[in-house]
C-alpha cells in the first residue's frame, strides 16, 4: 500500500508478508523478520514465475514487484543488523523465485540496487554479475555503463572495461570522461602488477 493510503498509522504497521499488519503498539521493528522470511521462503508459492514460456502482461508484472519489495525490505533489515548471511540468503531466494531475466524490473537500476546490497554484505562478485546483466539489458544507460566499468576495474578486468567504454564511444565520441577513463585503464594494463583477464 502506498504511503498516502496508510492514514498516518505507519507507526502501528508491521510487515509480515505482502501486507502490513496493524498492531496495537508502536511497531519499533517495521519488519517481523522470522515471520516474513518464513512466508517468503516456505509459505508463499511462486508458480511459474521463473518460467520464461509463461506469458505475463504488464499489469501482472507490475503486481509481482510486490514480492521483490518484501524481499528487499527484509534484506534491508538484515543489512541494518549486519546480518550478511541473511542478506545473501534472502536475495538469492528472491532471484531464484522472481528472476530479473523473466520478471523485468520496473527500473533498470533495481538490479544494481540489489547488487549494492550484495556488496554491503561482502559479495562484490554478485554486484559485478548483476551489473553485467544490467549492462546487457541497457548498454546505452550512462549510469549502468559507469557502474559496470568501475566494477570491472575493481576486479582488474581492465581489458573488458576498455572494451565496454570503446563500444560506448562509438555512439558517444565526444564523451571526454569516457576517453579519460580509457587512458587510465590502458595505464593500468601496462602496470607491471596488473592482472589481465
Amino acid at each position: 500500500v502506498s504511503d498516502q493510503n496508510k492514514f498516518n498509522m505507519d507507526e502501528y504497521l508491521r510487515m509480515d508478508g505482502l501486507t502490513f499488519k496493524l498492531v496495537p503498539y508502536h511497531a519499533e521493528d517495521k519488519v517481523a523478520e522470522q515471520k516474513l522470511e518464513k512466508n517468503l521462503s516456505e509459505i508463499f508459492q511462486y508458480r511459474n514465475l521463473d518460467n520464461p514460456k509463461v506469458y505475463l502482461n504488464d499489469n501482472v508484472i507490475g503486481l509481482l514487484q510486490n514480492y521483490r519489495a518484501a524481499f528487499l525490505r527484509l534484506a534491508h533489515q538484515y543489512l541494518m543488523e549486519k546480518n550478511n548471511e541473511g542478506v545473501v540468503r534472502i536475495l538469492k531466494k528472491m532471484e531464484q523465485v522472481v528472476p530479473f531475466d523473466v520478471i523485468p524490473a520496473p527500473d533498470i537500476r533495481l538490479p544494481l540496487q540489489v547488487g549494492q546490497y550484495y556488496q554491503f554484505a561482502g559479495r562484490i562478485d554478485e554486484f559485478l554479475r548483476l551489473a553485467e546483466f544490467t549492462y546487457q539489458t541497457d548498454p546505452e544507460n550512462p549510469e549502468v555503463v559507469g557502474i559496470y566499468v568501475s566494477l570491472l576495474q575493481h576486479h582488474k578486468r581492465y581489458q573488458d572495461a576498455i572494451a565496454v567504454l570503446s563500444e560506448w564511444q562509438i555512439d558517444h565520441p565526444a564523451d571526454s570522461e569516457a576517453q579519460n577513463k580509457i587512458l587510465e585503464l590502458q595505464r593500468q594494463v601496462s602496470a607491471p602488477d596488473s592482472v589481465i583477464q
